[in-house]
């Protein structure tokens, strides 16, 4: 019912910083036909334990993951 199809793609988060799983779990996305963005976003107990108050993404893996993905599409905006 789309004119056309809706983008889509995988953002990993609450990554462990340098575990092995994280690729592995991209890699085998990928290989299913799924589009992996390549910004991994970090699990930090600041962002664990915020509880509702402001978080500033820029300059964060955030800002990242938003460029990225207005990258793929022209109609988004970060």
């Amino acid at each position: 019912m789309r004119a056309e199809p809706l983008a889509a793609c995988v953002l990993l988060n609450r990554c462990v910083t340098n575990a092995a799983s994280t690729n592995e779990v991209a890699v085998v996305l990928t290989e299913q036909g799924h589009s992996v963005l390549a910004t991994r976003l970090p699990r930090l107990e600041l962002y664990a334990q915020s509880h509702g108050a402001p978080i500033v993404a820029t300059g964060t893996a955030y800002a990242q993951a938003a460029a990225e993905f207005s990258a793929l599409d022209p109609r988004v905006t970060a």
